[in-house]
């Protein structure tokens, strides 16, 4: 038995046992071999025929994300449902794409988000929904502050008694030990106060400085 134009993957032995020569790879692109295969006897007969070897693909591949993204940065308070991230993976066999959403109403201001904005997530891609290969990859959301909260006060009235000598420059009032703005982050939790106006103050008091919420005798 020969191989006609012998070929590096295959090999025939004498009594006409077909084998391989090498380790073959469906998704390498080889799927189908043609060979023809002559036989010969003492005398110098000889006859062939044709073989064609078709290459069973097999489920040994693993998926690979190719998205490289790793941390994600969206600003809060995105509505359900909103897509913040596309992620993708490949495997030889098929290609696929996963979207990330918002699952609930997120608020950088409160709770766990206020003292550590970032949301760790562990994402798996599997390319059977039973067994088969998987691979994981952990990838990372930072919740940015928005200017969504207005500026409040505790407290809306004050009485101050102000000596009559009090000089100028004398602090009456720290505006600022009363009002506040929840978000969390600069300049979104930054406010200025108006100049104090009012019957019968005539000038009297100001801000020092101005806007400070500092109301001093002026």
């Amino acid at each position: 038995y020969f191989l006609i134009s012998p070929s590096n993957s295959f090999r025939v032995s004498a009594n006409g046992t077909l084998s391989s020569t090498t380790e073959f790879d469906f998704e390498a692109g080889h799927s189908s071999y043609h060979l023809i295969v002559e036989v010969r006897d003492s005398q110098g007969l000889q006859a062939s025929t044709a073989l064609q070897v078709n290459i069973v693909n097999i489920n040994d591949e693993i998926p690979r994300f190719t998205s490289p993204t790793r941390v994600y940065t969206i600003p809060e308070e995105l509505g359900p449902g909103t897509i913040v991230a596309n992620v993708t993976a490949e495997d030889p066999d098929d290609k696929g794409t996963g979207t990330i959403q918002v699952a609930c109403r997120l608020d950088r201001d409160a709770g766990k988000l206020r003292q550590n904005p970032a949301i760790s997530l562990e994402v798996l891609v599997k390319d059977r929904p039973f067994g088969g290969q998987e691979n994981r990859k952990q990838i990372t959301f930072i919740v940015e502050d928005i200017n969504d909260n207005p500026a409040m006060c505790t407290k809306f009235t004050f009485s101050i008694m102000v000596p009559e000598r009090a000089a100028k420059g004398t602090l009456l009032l720290d505006l600022n030990k009363f009002c506040f703005d929840e978000d969390s982050e600069a300049p979104n939790n930054q406010f200025n106060f108006t100049t104090p106006s009012g019957v019968g103050s005539r000038g009297r008091f100001l801000q020092d400085p101005a806007g400070s919420g500092k109301i001093v005798v002026s």
